[in-house]
């Protein structure tokens, strides 16, 4: 396309949309030129507006509060972004601060995972007056910057990584990618892990608890520019602390728990990979997210066993299912998962001389000489994954 000429000299101007997308420029912010490498990560490309980041007004749960409230976590977020330790002055007086605060607080932890200075384990915040706010903080300001700066790095490689993929595969390709860094962390303590609850646990030290797990899902997700945000509240038979993701797939909303899909020294179970609210009735969000309107998780289209056709309905003949998922997966996986809806259909397949026949009838349809195999299973949720070696 012909550029514009310049009135000045004549020269013909290259016109922007022109410019390879991956040659990204973020050294001007607001028409001012910057030379550090921290700020990239929370600007976008001056050239074609990509950004690693969702924009702070763009952010699903930001567009449920008030203008007031808005306007107060963006003065808050611009000045922690600048490395402000100290109080932060609120363009809006709070009516009451204890309440007020906490809305601030509840927004900026949960849905901005790229504050990686605020402590996640204490989420101490103080007021004074009605109109300034300060938050208990783990990194000074030069690690601050250090760090996202290195995050900057990682995130556009996992971009340019992904770039290529559909929603789905890259919600998988991160999701392995976590999981495949990351050790559980037990004890909760900035004095063991300062990370352990930002995105830094699993992509700095590591190790990380369940609000690390989902604050770096959230962030990496985001990089590859897919919607995603960390939900918190209380899970398992005891109710603890837990944190998990709502992630938005072609237009749709999926529930994932990284954390509980993490088995360490055994495959992943994918049990709580893009799944329904059906699947997660042992998780509890915290009351203020039905305040802030989340989003209905109704569908399992997104789901490993239904991408994968591995999902044994009930009433199906087993045999016949079995064999099926077998054949449509072998040669392309050497692992092999089933899902069942029903336990008592996993229980059956789970019996010792049915799953034998069921591999003797299926190394004898393909003719295979040898086929060692070993099964991994999570009862709860009826998965079955076997591990093939021909």
């Amino acid at each position: 396309t012909e550029g514009k000429k310049c009135s000045g000299c004549g020269e013909i101007l290259v016109p922007q949309t022109s410019l390879d997308p991956v040659n990204h420029d973020f050294s001007m912010h607001n028409g001012t030129v910057c030379g550090k490498e921290a700020c990239k990560l929370f600007h976008s490309c001056r050239y074609c507006d990509f950004s690693l980041l969702i924009p702070l007004e763009d952010r699903y749960f930001f567009k449920q509060l008030t203008t007031a409230q808005q306007e107060n976590i963006a003065a808050i977020y611009d000045a922690l972004v600048a490395g402000q330790s100290d109080y932060i002055t609120l363009p809006n007086p709070m009516a009451n601060p204890e309440a007020d605060s906490s809305v601030i607080a509840s927004f900026l932890y949960n849905c901005c995972p790229e504050l990686v200075q605020l402590s996640t384990n204490e989420m101490r915040r103080w007021w004074r007056g009605n109109n300034e706010m300060k938050f208990q903080l783990v990194l000074s300001k030069s690690e601050f910057e250090g760090y996202s700066a290195a995050l900057f790095d990682f995130l556009l490689e996992l971009n340019q990584t992904t770039s290529d993929m559909t929603d789905w595969e890259k919600s998988k390709f991160v999701y392995d990618l976590i999981i495949d860094r990351t050790t559980y962390e037990a004890q909760a303590s900035d004095a063991v892990n300062k990370h352990e609850g930002s995105a830094l646990g699993p992509l700095a030290a590591r190790r990380a608890r369940c609000q690390g797990y989902a604050n770096a899902y959230q962030l990496c997700m985001w990089a590859t520019g897919v919607e995603c945000y960390m939900i918190t509240g209380v899970a398992g038979p005891e109710n603890g602390p837990h944190a998990w993701n709502i992630v938005k797939l072609n237009g749709q909303y999926y529930l994932s728990d990284v954390t509980w899909d993490d088995g360490d020294d055994v495959p992943t179970a994918y049990a709580y990979f893009n799944v329904s609210t059906a699947e997660f009735v042992r998780h509890t969000a915290e009351d203020f997210w039905y305040d802030w309107n989340m989003p209905a998780c109704n569908r399992m289209d997104m789901s490993l066993f239904v991408m994968y056709d591995s999902y044994v309905e009930e009433r199906e003949d087993l045999k016949t299912e079995f064999l099926r998922i077998f054949d449509a997966n072998y040669g392309k996986n050497h692992k092999i998962y089933l899902k069942f809806e029903s336990a008592e259909d996993f229980e059956t397949v789970m019996d010792r001389s049915f799953m034998q026949q069921c591999m003797q009838e299926f190394v004898n349809k393909h003719h295979i000489g040898s086929l060692s195999w070993s099964i991994t299973y999570w009862s709860e949720v009826r998965v079955l994954c076997f591990d093939l070696e021909n």
